[in-house]
């Protein structure tokens, strides 16, 4: 009789303790980079990791201001650099996991140093000289 119960026991936590294939659990997405570090605005950002195509909402911020998503694949996103950015933090939030700090970007400015020639007519050419000029 005993023995009855062991085999009937050990039949039970078989079947009831067997690998359910409808419950896999869904990878999450990681962010591992992003590049260019620095740019300027409407510049396009990419980065890159895992996963970075499941269905869900993805928010991507530049400094707490939100960037759109122009491409996703796998394992990259494409983001353009929004317009009133100023440097700070990059940040990737995945439906309402935790954020994912990548890092700092700078935002790029433009400064003109100089303009000659001083005095120009209509039709003249003028030279301005300066740094980060976007081409």
């Amino acid at each position: 009789m005993k023995k009855h119960l062991y085999l009937f026991v050990a039949l039970f936590l078989v079947f009831t303790c067997s690998s359910d294939d409808d419950a896999k659990v869904q990878p999450k997405p990681t962010a591992e980079s992003f590049a260019p570090s620095s740019g300027f605005v409407n510049d396009i950002i990419t980065i890159t990791g895992t996963h970075l195509n499941l269905e869900g909402t993805y928010s991507v911020k530049f400094n707490n201001l939100d960037a759109t998503i122009t491409q996703q694949t796998q394992t990259s996103l494409k983001v353009t650099v929004p317009q009133g950015v100023q440097s700070g933090a990059l940040t990737l939030q995945y439906n309402n996991n935790p954020v994912i700090a990548l890092g700092n970007f700078t935002l790029l400015s433009t400064s003109a140093s100089n303009v000659t020639p001083n005095s120009v007519e209509i039709g003249d050419t003028i030279t301005i000289s300066g740094e980060n000029f976007n081409p």
